[in-house]
């Protein structure tokens, strides 16, 4: 199938009715009744996914698997978490970044806790074990003033999965498959990928597993274990429990050809600590400084994997004319020269960079865009900085919609000489309700245009018969005292 086909098979109700009763019946044939978990809860991940690759591949004749192989079905249960305060403290324009466009705090396998789009943090709070069925709890710790919405984070768990051939679940409220862009792209090129590289180890396996299980076309599976042998640059040792130590026991001929284990961490009980073995790094991965783990896997799509060759030239070209980027490594680079000497590592642009910019917005590049756009962002970030406002605060989805908000930006806090109203915007980002700051921090353009201005136009008096404040203000003893603004004669 070509990626259009995939899609529609993915959206047909047929393809739902036959996926769901697939899993009824395993669930029946190992003595457990789906019925009897409410249809909120939401079913994702290998059982799902299996399934509909049997469907499109059964009839293949290089396919071995007669039946959806289902080992366990992982059942997510979310609810709305209690006892957080996401509250941003005011003029703490740092925590309103954080806290509303952060990448994935923590996984190991499926994601532990992340924060949503709407700055709320979810976490995955319990695991119970019902026969074949896994039921994890997840709490989202949403704003009080936002509404929760079950279906708003069935994709948004898929986007935390650590394979895109886990990246599928349906959705029993709506009668639908609820999938991403990297599942349909394993379903077309049936090779699995890295989309997590939070716990190298474990994903090792599992890609290794999954490989077998599925009958993948595997001819690209020393690139993705190089990309998790990358993760160890920015932190030189992981760890493991005593759980994944026996498994990787197991798995012992394969993991001691990219891994080194030590013996248990003195400082935690049955923590087992491991690195890399030696590797090369792969070219232009030395002149960049990886802020988050994301980022990396932008990298990886873009000058790896190659998913767009275009929009990687025109990259190329901006650092390169822009920056010291080199075209040709000085010298080979690898994991033990980088441990000895850290300084080897060299950055083309040392300020808020494209690449960190993956790490936020995945599909940044997915956009007709030119060399002048990313000159004129590049700058844009540059000044941002100089005047410590973090860049991210502006970023939108895709790189043109980002250059319409800089335009719009520039507008209202850059003023005649160049300079940055620094007390207005201050006062935008601090003087509004949480609420509000988290529609600041959204990555639809036009939404983010609607919310500044919305913020803008609050902070000003009008002074109108049909618009009457009453402010307070505070003496210097702390009382405070009030003021009508309808008295004030002028």
């Amino acid at each position: 199938m070509n990626r259009k086909e995939v899609i529609e098979f993915l959206d047909n109700r047929e393809t739902y009715n036959k996926v769901l009763n697939i899993i009824t019946d395993e669930c029946h044939n190992n003595g457990v009744h789906l019925g009897d978990y409410s249809e909120q809860s939401y079913i994702a991940g290998g059982a799902v996914a299996n399934t509909i690759h049997n469907l499109i591949n059964k009839d293949k004749p290089t396919y071995n698997n007669t039946k959806s192989i289902i080992n366990d079905i992982d059942l997510f249960c979310f609810n709305r978490g209690e006892g957080l305060n996401w509250g941003l403290p005011i003029f703490d324009t740092q925590n309103f970044i954080s806290q509303t466009i952060n990448p994935t705090l923590n996984m190991d396998g499926y994601g532990r806790a992340w924060v949503g789009t709407n700055g709320e943090s979810i976490s995955m709070v319990s695991t119970d074990r019902f026969g074949i069925i896994n039921k994890i709890g997840i709490s989202v710790y949403l704003n009080p003033n936002c509404q929760f919405i079950i279906e708003d984070y069935y994709k948004q768990l898929l986007d935390n999965f650590d394979l895109n051939c886990c990246s599928a679940g349906i959705d029993r409220l709506n009668g639908k498959i609820i999938y991403n862009d990297k599942f349909v792209d394993f379903l077309v090129s049936n090779q699995i990928e890295v989309t997590m590289v939070s716990s190298p180890l474990q994903t090792s396996v599992r890609m290794l597993k999954k490989s077998k299980e599925l009958n993948t076309n595997v001819s690209n599976f020393e690139t993705e274990m190089s990309l998790l042998q990358h993760t160890f640059v920015n932190d030189s040792y992981k760890y493991i429990g005593s759980e994944w130590w026996d498994k990787s026991k197991k798995h012992g001929s394969f993991l001691s050809n990219y891994f080194e284990f030590t013996s248990p961490n003195s400082n935690e009980e049955n923590l087992f600590e491991y690195t890399s073995k030696d590797f090369e790094l792969t070219k232009y991965f030395d002149q960049f400084k990886f802020r988050s783990e994301s980022s990396l896997i932008g990298f990886w799509d873009l000058f790896v994997r190659k998913k767009n060759q275009d929009n990687l030239n025109k990259l190329v070209t901006f650092y390169v004319q822009n920056t010291h980027f080199s075209l040709a490594p000085k010298e080979s680079i690898t994991w033990s020269i980088i441990k000895k000497y850290r300084n080897k590592i060299r950055t083309a642009n040392l300020n808020f960079d494209f690449i960190d910019t993956l790490g936020f917005a995945p599909e940044y590049f997915e956009c007709e865009f030119s060399l002048e756009d990313l000159v004129n962002v590049s700058r844009f970030n540059k000044l941002l900085e100089e005047n410590f406002i973090d860049p991210r605060i502006c970023l939108t989805s895709n790189i043109k919609s980002h250059v319409k908000f800089l335009k719009f930006f520039k507008s209202k806090f850059i003023d005649e000489h160049g300079l940055i109203k620094m007390s207005l915007l201050n006062n935008v980002i601090t003087k509004v309700e949480p609420s509000q700051r988290l529609k600041l921090s959204t990555f639809n353009c036009d939404d983010k245009i609607k919310s500044f201005i919305k913020v803008i136009n609050n902070l000003w008096f009008n002074m109108s018969d049909s618009y009457r404040y009453r402010h307070k203000f505070e003496n210097g003893f702390g009382k405070q005292y009030e003021i009508n603004l309808n008295d004030i004669e002028f």
